[in-house]
């Protein structure tokens, strides 16, 4: 029993240092697929293609934004988001969402979800795409 009381404070600790630093976290296609579920309805959710345009209009995931990693403007498109919002980023195979997800947290956004797999993992799951 007092082992379980000298460790609830450092318990404590970390879940606040957790919640005020936020979270970047890698996941699978279907983790997003049960994120995005999950935030049907949630006007704070945002799923984000860093693609490029023509990568985007060729199929995307439905209702996702598209602001190009490549774009030297990235940075300076990307603040003008609410850094409170979650954010599930995906690119193509997953090196641009993982750079555009550091740069993210670096600017200070606090919850980001990057889909690892890409679009080709997404289509090679068998989900859907708009175009």
């Amino acid at each position: 029993m007092r082992k379980v009381f000298y460790l609830l404070p450092l318990f404590l600790i970390s879940c606040s240092f957790f919640l005020t630093q936020g979270f970047h976290q890698h996941i699978s296609v279907d983790q997003a697929v049960e994120i995005i579920e999950n935030h049907s309805f949630d006007k704070n959710f945002v799923i984000l293609d860093v693609r490029t345009p023509k990568e985007y209009v060729a199929g995307h995931i439905h209702q996702a934004v598209n602001i190009n990693y490549l774009n030297k403007n990235f940075q300076k498109n990307i603040k003008e988001d609410s850094k409170d919002k979650t954010y599930l980023v995906y690119c193509k195979g997953g090196i641009r969402s993982q750079r555009a997800m550091e740069t993210m947290k670096e600017l200070g956004f606090k919850k980001i979800y990057n889909m690892k797999p890409g679009i080709i993992g997404w289509v090679d799951s068998q989900k859907g795409l708009v175009k």
